[in-house]
């Protein structure tokens, strides 16, 4: 079976087939420009690979809470042009397979955990430290989310003794992401990150800075590996100081087998790069396995009734104009979920379905002979008679005149 996979980054998209034991079959790599002009490129990849589901591992913020009536959006992201925009349900729309979506860095510790150094663990921590820092955090065998997501890159560390430096975030100044992030190195040294490799200076600054954050999260989450990655992390010099200064920081107080091997405690990245790649495999392996595990007895006839009360919502609202966000705000749904299954359940579009019950109450109508048709066209919400007696020879096959004509003469 293969599945699909989407890191979604703030520069590139990467786009993959890949199957059940990771591998990656087929990629492309997609600059990210606006969703108008990048999206269709996404989904003409998919097209045609007769995937089984699609994973996406998505930058942020992004809304996880499957209740609300914007999950699979990206939110407030500093990116403008996919600042509210519906990520998820493009692609259910498009491909009509099921998606599972989360953020990159919980993609990504995904993947190590599925596929690389803590694929025996339940509690683990990725960490990437690039352009921004991020993490991912598992916590008893489940992925962690809350009224959002972690947001582990903006905790507030305290400045080093002697460092004046304010830090690089916007919204925070001296948090994890102000004082230790690529653009932050490059801000206070003047240079890019790979080519201050031989100032020592720099990295036990930049040491000191993580091991704070790492210690800050060993005594909150306790996890049983912590995963280090990104473009900073390929300074694997760094992982020494890290791991000596997280053991000073945390001076002794935990004491713990995995911490008296500190050397396979805080580690790289296992998977050359592809653990975003193949988290959002597995992603999409979980929600292929969700969508057919709820098709069970119980399952069916929880969809039934949704189904039933959105006809019975339609059928009551015949006189007015209809339309799938309006439906689905009212049953407080997602637009693109309400769309994917009443079409699977129904065998038809929505449009579809109310276009053809509008056209039946039409047919009584007409047919009571105490109508005409723009007042037909008028009291079914219709936005002229032009446009509803296109509807109903559509519909039909027959132009409602020519419908009166054969059933009334």
């Amino acid at each position: 079976m293969l599945y699909g996979g989407i890191e979604a980054g703030g520069t590139k998209m990467i786009c993959a087939v890949g199957n059940e034991k990771g591998e990656i079959l087929e990629r492309v790599s997609i600059p990210t420009k606006s969703p108008e002009d990048t999206v269709p490129a996404m989904i003409d990849f998919f097209k045609g690979k007769e995937i089984a589901a699609l994973g996406i591992g998505c930058f942020g913020p992004i809304d996880l809470n499957k209740k609300s009536k914007t999950y699979g959006y990206i939110t407030s992201t500093p990116k403008l042009a996919w600042r509210d925009y519906d990520f998820v349900g493009a692609f259910e729309k498009a491909l009509g397979v099921p998606v599972g979506f989360d953020t990159d860095v919980n993609g990504s510790l995904l993947g190590e955990i599925t596929w690389g150094c803590a694929k025996d663990k339940t509690n683990a921590l990725y960490i990437t430290i690039g352009t921004g820092i991020g993490g991912g955090v598992m916590s008893n065998g489940q992925l962690l989310h809350g009224m959002l997501h972690p947001e582990l890159g903006h905790i507030r560390l305290q400045p080093a003794p002697g460092d004046k430096y304010q830090g690089k975030c916007p919204y925070h100044g001296i948090c994890f992401e102000g004082m230790a992030s690529g653009p932050a190195i490059e801000e206070r040294w003047g240079d890019k990150a790979y080519n201050l490799a031989d100032k020592k200076e720099v990295w036990e600054l930049e040491s000191y800075y993580i091991a704070q954050a790492l210690s800050n999260f060993i005594v909150t989450l306790s996890p049983e590996i912590i995963i280090l990655g990104g473009g900073v992390m390929n300074q694997e010099h760094l992982f020494p100081l890290i791991r000596k200064k997280t053991l000073d920081q945390l001076g002794g107080y935990i004491k713990t087998k995995e911490l008296e091997d500190i050397d396979n405690y805080i580690v790289p990245a296992s998977l050359g790069g592809d653990q975003g790649i193949m988290g959002a495999i597995k992603l999409a392996m979980e929600a292929y396995q969700s969508e057919t595990s709820s098709d069970t007895a119980a399952g069916r006839s929880s969809k039934n009734k949704l189904i039933q009360t959105i006809l019975d919502y339609i059928d009551n609202n015949l006189y007015n104009k209809v339309q799938l966000n309006e439906v689905a705000e009212a049953l407080e749904l997602s637009p693109a979920y309400l769309s994917v299954l009443f079409k699977k359940t129904t065998g038809v579009g929505f449009s579809e379905y109310i276009y053809t019950k509008k056209i039946e109450k039409a047919k009584e109508m007409l047919l009571s002979r105490d109508m005409k048709i723009y007042e037909v066209a008028e009291a079914l919400g219709f936005e002229s008679a032009y446009y509803f007696s296109k509807v109903f020879k559509k519909v039909d096959g027959h132009s409602p005149r020519e419908y009166i004509q054969k059933n009334i003469g």
